[in-house]
C-alpha cells in the first residue's frame, strides 16, 4: 500500500502568481478528491507530484521517500490526463504496452528504448521473456477494464467511454504507487460519466491504490471520494469525508461552493434585549431565533447558512396578509418567516424555487411528491410563502474571517446576546 503525503507544496510561476500556498495532505489507501473551481491548482499539485513541475517550497514524499528530485519516470506515479492523449496510429494493445516496452519489461530492471528494441528484433530468450510477461500484464489490466475486446482496434474506433478506459488501462499496466487522474471523465456525457464512476470506485477497492483525482464537479467528488479536500486559490480550504464538508463546511467558500444549488448565505446582525425577542436582521428580513443555537461571541454581525433542501415551505395561506419581510412567530425548533415565490426549476423527481426574503433570495429544493414541492407547484410568482427553517439547520460563519463558528449557545426569549 503506497503512501502520499505533501508538505508545505508552494509554486509560483512568473508575474507573482502563485497556484499552490503552503499545501499539506497524506493519501493513503484511498481516492481523495481535489475539488475546486478552475484556477483553484488542482492540475498544478497533480503535476509537482508527477514531476512535470518543481515546488518552490515543500517536499514530496511517496512511502517516506523524498521524491522533489527525481525524474517523472523514476516516481512510480502515473497520470491520467483530461484530454486521454492516446497514440492514434497504435491499436489498443500496443497503446496499453508502450510504457512496458520503453522500460523494457513490467518491473522496469532491462533495457530502455533502442538498447530494448534491439533485444527483441534478435530473438533473444530475455526477450521473449520480457515480451510474455508484458503481454500478460496487458491482458489482466484488459480483463479488469472489460476491454480485453478492443486490443484489436486503434483510438478512433472506440467510443468516449472506452477511451477513457483505455487511457485508466495504460496508467494501470505499469502498476504506479500513485494513480493520478485528472478530470478523466469531463467529456464522458452523463450516463457514462455516471458508469465510469461506479467503476472507478470498485476499481479503486480492487487495487487498494493510492489515488489522487481532480475535479471541479462537485456530484463527481461526492459520488467519488473517500475524502474530499477543498481547494481555492491555491489553499486548501477543507479536507474531510464528503458528508463531513458537507453537512459542516469549514467557511463561507466550502459552503457556497459544495451543493447544488449551493448553501443560502444571510449577512446580517444578531439583535436582542429588554422586552425584544432574539432575531438576525439583514437586508429587509428579520428572523425570530428563541431556542436557537447562536454564537457565543462579541461582535454581533455574522452570516447565516441554510441549505436548500432543509427549507420546508407552505403555500400562500399562511403568509396570507403580511409583509415580506415581517418575521412569523417561532414555533419549536424552527422559525418561520414570510416571503414571497420569485421563479421556480421543476427537475423531474426534485423542484428548485427561488423565494424572496426582504431583498434576500433564498433556494428551496424539494421533492416534487412533498407538501413543499406540491405548495410550490400550486403557487406563482409573486405569490406569498411560508419558509420554515430548522434550528438545527442554521450554520453560522463569522463576518470577517468567513470561518465557521462552532461555540454556540441556546438562548431563550428576549436574553441578550451571549458575549465571551
Amino acid at each position: 500500500m503506497a503512501r502520499l503525503e505533501l508538505t508545505g507544496l508552494t509554486k509560483r510561476f512568473s508575474g507573482d502568481v502563485t497556484a499552490i500556498r503552503d499545501l499539506s495532505l497524506t493519501v493513503d489507501d484511498e481516492l481523495l478528491v481535489l475539488l475546486g473551481p478552475s484556477g483553484s491548482g488542482k492540475s498544478t499539485t497533480l503535476r509537482l507530484i508527477a514531476g512535470l513541475e518543481t515546488p518552490d517550497d515543500g517536499r514530496v514524499c511517496i512511502d517516506d521517500q523524498v521524491v522533489n528530485n527525481l525524474p517523472p519516470a523514476r516516481r512510480g506515479v502515473s497520470l491520467v490526463f483530461q484530454e486521454l492523449a492516446l497514440y492514434p496510429h497504435l491499436t489498443v494493445k500496443k497503446n496499453l504496452s508502450f510504457g512496458l516496452e520503453l522500460k523494457g519489461g513490467m518491473n522496469g530492471l532491462s533495457r530502455l528504448g533502442l538498447t530494448w528494441l534491439k533485444a527483441r528484433l534478435t530473438g533473444s530468450s530475455a526477450a521473449k521473456t520480457r515480451w510474455a510477461e508484458i503481454d500478460d500484464e496487458v491482458t489482466k489490466v484488459a480483463r479488469m477494464l472489460s476491454i480485453e475486446g478492443l486490443l484489436a482496434r486503434r483510438p478512433d474506433e472506440l467510443s468516449g467511454g472506452e477511451r477513457q478506459r483505455v487511457a485508466l488501462g495504460r496508467a494501470l499496466v505499469g502498476r504506479p504507487r500513485v494513480l493520478l487522474l485528472d478530470e478523466p471523465l469531463a467529456h464522458l456525457d452523463v450516463r457514462l460519466r455516471e458508469t465510469a464512476r461506479r467503476e472507478l470506485v470498485d476499481l479503486r477497492r480492487r487495487l487498494g491504490a493510492c489515488m489522487l483525482y481532480v475535479t471541479h464537479d462537485q456530484a463527481e467528488a461526492l459520488a467519488l471520494g473517500d475524502r474530499i479536500g477543498v481547494l481555492d486559490a491555491g489553499r486548501l480550504r477543507q479536507l474531510g469525508t464528503p458528508q463531513e464538508v458537507y453537512d459542516a463546511p469549514a467557511d463561507r467558500f466550502v459552503a457556497g461552493f459544495l451543493g447544488s444549488p449551493p448553501m443560502n448565505l444571510l449577512d446580517g446582525e444578531l439583535s436582542g434585549g429588554e422586552g425584544t425577542a432574539l432575531c438576525f436582521r439583514g437586508a429587509g428580513f428579520c428572523l425570530p431565533l428563541a431556542g436557537a443555537p447562536v454564537p457565543v461571541a462579541s461582535q454581533r454581525r455574522f452570516t447565516l447558512g441554510i441549505r436548500p433542501e432543509a427549507i420546508e415551505v407552505r403555500g400562500s395561506q399562511v403568509g396570507e396578509g403580511r409583509e415580506q419581510h415581517e418575521p412569523l412567530v417561532g414555533e419549536g425548533c424552527s422559525t418561520r418567516c414570510a416571503a414571497a415565490l420569485d421563479a421556480r426549476h421543476w427537475l423531474g423527481d426534485t423542484i428548485v424555487a427561488y423565494v424572496l426574503l426582504g431583498a434576500a433570495r433564498l433556494a428551496v429544493k424539494c421533492g416534487t411528491r412533498t407538501p413543499s414541492g406540491r405548495s410550490i407547484q400550486n403557487a406563482t410568482a409573486p405569490d406569498p410563502i411560508s419558509c420554515n427553517i430548522p434550528h438545527d439547520e442554521m450554520h453560522w460563519f463569522d463576518a470577517q474571517s468567513g470561518r465557521r463558528v462552532t461555540r454556540l449557545e441556546r438562548l431563550e426569549g428576549c436574553n441578550e446576546i451571549a458575549t465571551n
